[in-house]
């Protein structure tokens, strides 16, 4: 997605660590998830340190920000959300 696009768009900003295993190192990363501000579903993502696939979510185009948002908070991660 262009940069232009982006910037009328919502933003659920998440940070936090993450560990494969018990005895891995452990990796700080930052999600940038854009969704619609009005029907609030993602549009497009962008991964800082780590991929989607290694947190487990699966397939995040099309999802709810609100599905997402509780998802993540219960995985101790934490979420910040930017209106526009």
């Amino acid at each position: 997605m262009k940069a232009s696009t982006r910037k009328y768009m919502g933003v659920l900003v998440v940070k936090g660590t993450f560990r494969k295993h018990i005895f891995a190192k452990s990796k700080s990363f930052e999600i940038y998830f854009y969704y619609t501000p009005i029907k609030k579903m993602v549009v497009d993502f962008v991964c800082e340190g780590i991929t989607i696939k290694q947190l487990g979510l699966g397939q995040v185009i099309g999802k709810s920000i609100l599905e997402l948002e509780i998802l993540m908070s219960e995985k101790g991660y934490s979420v910040f959300r930017i209106e526009r």
